[in-house]
């Protein structure tokens, strides 16, 4: 018999429950909050997923909820923009959904964001769980209510925190997932490690590589560790007031690169573990983390198959869209750097010139 772990994220009126475990969909009638039995509901995936997922995930809830035709969306990041959106709010019309309705996403963080930002937007905000089917979603986008979608400008410019009333994660479906992607969500781990777990960091140190095939072990476990920590930090920061920021460790520099390249020919996770690399460089010049420390960062990522390099060409480009996104701040750059392996340090303020040298150390 299959077994999960629930855990709790605390948000009073708002708070839900996430479930990790191997081959848990067959729970998902249990785990349906009662409200919401026989809900009209609608299914938001990509294409990739629904072919693979959909009719199961509709038959394991068939005699809980009255389903619309679902919204299917093309696999991939360019997907979350605002004329998908539009779409499904369209979509959402010719179906009768309302707010009585409920909302399912399944799939990776790009439905996660777009189908959230539309739950949360729709008549004012519609009911909606996400079934996670990726490692990064699993970790992160499906955990804390941020959704939203992308601007030429930039990423995530525009969005709302919505939480969901249910996430279940079933390491089971990592079986389908391409190991591009598998290694794209592995950085999501990393990250948590460095901010939250010296002994989660251990652990990947320990595994290596081979926890990519332990999808009932140890790549579970590490998925749990991290709901948990995230969880944590949600319960006690809901709308990134504080403590959330350390979350962003990586995500400045990443999200820049992501920009920078159109989201194309790079994945976030790949994006993130450059900006990792760059922060870790940049704890070693501030005397944080200790150069033996640096190196421990940077060979895990390397050997989690995730890029340690930025193109130096990129290096201008992406100091100048960090000058970008420090103008939408009040002209101050809020930056993360691990303070130890297991704890990281907000700053407010910092100083570009520093993350120039950082991206300097990785430029090849």
């Amino acid at each position: 018999m299959s077994s999960f772990q629930q855990i709790n994220i605390n948000l009073g009126k708002r708070s839900y429950k996430i479930y990790t475990g191997y081959d848990i969909w067959q729970y998902l009638p249990r785990f349906l909050p009662a409200q919401y039995s026989n809900s009209h509901s609608c299914i938001i995936s990509d294409s990739n997923v629904f072919s693979l997922y959909g009719k199961q995930i509709q038959t394991y809830l068939c005699n809980f909820l009255d389903f619309a035709e679902p919204f299917v969306i093309p696999a991939g990041e360019n997907s979350k923009n605002s004329l998908m959106l539009s779409a499904c709010y369209d979509h959402f019309v010719s179906q009768n959904i309302d707010r009585k309705s409920l909302i399912i996403v399944l799939g990776g963080g790009v439905t996660s964001d777009l189908g959230g930002y539309a739950a949360a937007t729709f008549m004012r905000g519609v009911a909606w769980l996400i079934i996670p089917t990726t490692i990064l979603a699993q970790c992160d986008a499906s955990i804390g209510g941020k959704t939203g979608i992308n601007l030429p400008q930039g990423k995530n410019l525009v969005g709302a925190f919505h939480q969901p009333v249910m996430v279940c994660s079933d390491t089971k479906v990592l079986h389908t997932l391409p190991t591009q992607h598998a290694v794209n969500g592995m950085a999501e781990i990393i990250k948590m490690s460095l901010i939250g777990s010296h002994s989660l960091f251990a652990q990947l140190q320990q595994t290596g590589s081979a926890i990519y095939e332990d999808y009932s072990g140890s790549l579970l476990q590490a998925i749990h560790t991290c709901c948990k920590l995230k969880a944590q930090i949600v319960s006690s920061d809901e709308k990134e007031q504080g403590l959330r920021a350390i979350l962003n460790l990586g995500h400045t520099i990443g999200h820049a690169i992501e920009t920078l390249k159109n989201y194309k020919n790079i994945l976030h996770g790949e994006a993130i573990a450059i900006g990792m690399c760059a922060a870790a460089f940049v704890s070693e010049q501030l005397q944080m983390i200790s150069t033996p420390e640096r190196m421990c960062i940077i060979d895990l990522i390397h050997t989690m198959g995730l890029p340690v390099n930025l193109e130096k060409e990129l290096v201008d480009d992406v100091l100048d869209q960090l000058l970008k996104d420090k103008k939408h701040h009040s002209g101050k750059l809020t930056f993360i750097v691990p303070e130890k392996i297991g704890k990281s340090a907000v700053f407010n303020d910092f100083d570009i010139d520093l993350i120039r040298s950082g991206l300097g150390c990785i430029s090849r």
